[in-house]
């Protein structure tokens, strides 16, 4: 017999931490937050608890906090079971592949933010889900070119290193282009040489603007706020693929709407805490 206790009991809830390599405080990861845990909460049947750790790696050099940042999480979670972690940007999912298991062992990992080209050079287990994560490079161009049809010369403004595997991506669209444009990459500079740099374009060129969390110098940035900077001093417009960008300094772009991509992320979680729930 089934006591009536029982029969009533509370379901656990459920953990789930989500892992961010960027500053929490990036527009487009508050936006991409906010869709996820309100699809989440409802969505899925249990009540679904939320802990987030930021690594903060783009903006920090990860080979000086990674070890740190091991033990700090090791003691954290040691007497919590974690469900499913979510591991935004490159970064974040090579941390928790690497970690997983002596962090949150058992749990479920699903990645986000990670384009596609990145997938496959991270070999990911095949137990791992995700969203693609797809950026418009070949639209933004296009529409770049159509609005001003006598561009000659495209500046690329961005960071380097490991959190910008997209500009690899960028470039092979670029060497696909007629031999007619030309392209300069402002990358892996001081911000005083890029902003000087963009402050000097002819009037045939456009900028491109993906993103810039820390210049040659070491410097943390933040994109939002150099993409302002870099407005001030272009007499060229700007395009760019993010929509958290759009009216602080980019013409134009195909962009990523990182809400849509919180809520479908937010729809798989829900889902395989459901069926975690029905399995356990």
């Amino acid at each position: 017999m089934v006591s009536p206790h029982a029969a009533h009991a509370t379901p656990e809830p459920r953990h789930l931490v989500i892992l961010n390599a960027v500053d929490p405080y990036v527009p487009a990861f508050i936006t991409l937050d906010r869709a996820l845990r309100e699809t989440i909460e409802a969505r899925s049947q249990a009540q679904v608890e939320f802990f987030s750790e930021t690594l903060d790696m783009h903006r920090f050099p990860r080979e000086l906090l990674d070890d740190d940042m091991v033990a700090l999480l090791e003691k954290k979670y040691r007497r919590l079971k974690v469900d499913v972690v979510l591991a935004i940007t490159p970064i974040a999912v090579d941390f928790a592949q690497r970690h997983r298991d002596d962090i949150w062992p058992g749990a479920t990992m699903v990645v986000d933010a990670v384009s596609v080209k990145s997938l496959a050079r991270l070999a990911l287990e095949p137990v791992v889900s995700g969203i693609p994560y797809v950026l418009a490079f070949e639209r933004t161009l296009d529409l770049a070119l159509r609005l001003k049809p006598n561009t000659r010369l495209i500046a690329i403004v961005s960071g380097s290193g490991p959190c910008c595997d997209y500009l690899g991506d960028l470039k092979q669209r670029l060497q696909q282009r007629s031999q007619d444009l030309e392209a300069r990459y402002l990358v892996d500079l001081s911000l005083e040489e890029t902003l000087a740099a963009v402050a000097e374009l002819p009037e045939d060129a456009i900028v491109f603007f993906t993103a810039l969390f820390r210049d040659s110098t070491g410097r943390p940035l933040v994109p939002r706020r150099v993409l302002e900077q870099l407005a001030e001093k272009a007499s060229a417009p700007i395009f760019g693929v993010y929509g958290s960008q759009i009216g602080y300094g980019l013409t134009a772009g195909w962009i990523v709407p990182f809400d849509v991509q919180g809520r479908a992320t937010g729809e798989l979680i829900a889902r395989l805490l459901a069926a975690e729930q029905t399995c356990g």
